[in-house]
This record gives structure tokens, sequence and C-alpha cells, in this order.
């Protein structure tokens, strides 16, 4: 079917705050033709300075649009790429509606450091207070926007939504929704009522409460067995797109046999050290955020 239409809706950050989830929801409206996968990463290239694919290719991966009215994506990744990709990104797709996810940036980067771990991208018996030791030594000598610079070691740097916030409204400004995880996790249903209103579409979709979790981090009891169920899932992922609910079955019995119950958690002295971190960038998130007319805040985000 020849396409009459560009994307027009992105989730474009941030990594560990509901974006799977946020994308499985948004997909079962009538009115949203989400991509063949969810990350698409087409215009991720522009971060590092590099030429964009053909644009033909980024437009197959929604070739089964039938008329709806929003072609969505959902690239975490986007949103650390400051004024260079916002900028291509508004060359080649006008002004699409963007959301911006961004939950507690103390548990975002306990989040991303237990991902890391689960995908056995870090030292095995490494702790997160090591983690943030290590994140705080590169954190001086780490590119802003250069993610595959030290990319393990992005944790710290990446919750400083405020830095990267301000590229995004230089090119898009009233096409630009923040909202939060917090507010996600607790009422998924009124958080989708309310971003339903934002995108002029019918709210009624959403009337009951069966929000799975998607894309959850977890502790695994077989290490080898869960390298395998990465695998798979990045190969299967167009097929289990089109079948959510086998996809839920799938992962239910996957972490009936390889979830484990124990896991590292993150200590008080840890959350400390990393809210010290944050707390001045949190306090400007929230100031910009009350001029563009914002009221209503996680915790982490309310007047100390």
């Amino acid at each position: 079917m020849r396409m009459e239409r560009l994307p027009n809706l992105m989730i474009a950050g941030v990594n560990k705050a509901g974006t799977t989830s946020l994308y499985s929801y948004l997909s079962r409206h009538g009115d949203i033709c989400p991509s063949s996968i969810k990350e698409t990463c087409y215009f991720l290239p522009l971060r590092y300075g590099e030429p964009l694919p053909p644009f033909e290719d980024y437009m197959k991966l929604f070739r089964h649009w039938s008329g709806q009215r929003y072609l969505m994506e959902a690239t975490p990744g986007y949103f650390y790429g400051g004024s260079k990709l916002a900028n291509g990104m508004r060359e080649r797709l006008g002004n699409p509606r963007i959301v911006f996810l961004f939950r507690n940036p103390s548990e975002r980067a306990f989040s991303f450091f237990r991902s890391l771990k689960g995908k056995t991208l870090l030292p095995s018996e490494m702790t997160f207070g090591e983690y943030i030791e290590e994140c705080q030594k590169r954190l001086s000598r780490l590119d802003l926007h250069d993610r595959r610079q030290d990319h393990f070691y992005r944790g710290l740097l990446d919750g400083l939504y405020i830095d990267y916030l301000n590229d995004w409204y230089e090119h898009f400004c009233d096409s630009i929704r923040v909202m939060f995880f917090e507010q996600l996790k607790s009422n998924p249903l009124l958080f989708m009522n309310e971003l339903s209103k934002w995108l002029d579409i019918d709210p009624e979709a959403y009337t009951t409460n069966e929000f799975a979790i998607e894309n959850r981090t977890v502790h695994y009891k077989h290490k080898r067995l869960h390298q395998l169920a990465i695998v798979m899932n990045k190969f299967l992922e167009r097929q289990l797109r089109r079948h959510p609910r086998l996809k839920q079955s799938i992962r239910t019995a996957y972490f009936g046999i390889n979830e484990s119950q124990t896991g590292e958690s993150m200590l008080e002295a840890e959350r400390k050290q990393l809210d010290s971190v944050y707390c001045e960038h949190n306090q400007r998130l929230r100031s910009s955020l009350m001029e563009k007319g914002y009221s209503a805040f996680p915790d982490w985000l309310t007047e100390r």
C-alpha cells in the first residue's frame, strides 16, 4: 500500500522509564499504527554525525498502515541525541507529536545498572556502589550526546534530563508532552486517558485495568538461558508484536522458569548519594516545566 502519511508520534525517551509498556498500550488503540519493531533507531546516526539510512527502509516498518491517524515508533535513545537529532527529525517528519517519559533519575540509574547486569554486560561481581563510583570517575570526560563512548557507564549522565530537554524545545514547542513513569505505574488507566486527550484520540479505548508491565528487569537463575531469551526476543520481535497475548503468555512462562526472587537492592546511602547528584538538575527541570504549564509532578520533583 502506498504510504500517504509520515510517522507522526514518537516516544523519544527515556530508557528504563516505561517506554516499552507505553508503546504496547498505545499500539492497542485503533487510531494508532505502531512500527513493526518498537525501536527503529532510524535517527540515531545523527547523534554521531553519520548519515541516515535510506528513508524508504524506515517507511517499510510502517507498510502495514491502513489509514490510522498516527504512525508511531519508540526509540528512547533519541532523547539523548541533542539538537542535531531533533533538527534532523524535524526536517524529515515535520512536526510529529513527541512524548518523553521521565523517571526518578536515581531509580532509573539503578534500573539501568540492573538491566546491564541482566544482559551480562557488566562484571557479574560488580555492586551498584562500585558502578556509581566508576560512573562518577568517567562523568567529567563523557560527551553529553555521544552514547557510544563508555556506553555502559552513562548511568548517571543520562539522568540529567534538563540538559537534554532544552535541545528539543528549540525545535518542537507545543508538540512535546513530558510524562512520568511513576504516574504510569501507579495509575495507568488515568495516565492513558490523559495522554489520549492530548493526542485527541478516543480515551474510551482504555476502560479496563489490563496493563501488563513490559520489559521489566528481572534477576535470573540461569545465565545461558537468559542470554538465549534475549536473542530470541530480538529475533522474534516483529512476530510477537502482532500477537501480544501470545507474547504475554511466553513471558509469564519464562519468568516462571528463570526468574530469581533474590537480587541486589539500592542501599539508602547510595540513594542519598545519587539524590545529591541530581538535586540541582531536578530543580531546574521542575522550574522549566512549570514555566510551560505543568503542575502535577511525582515526589522526586516536588518542591523541597
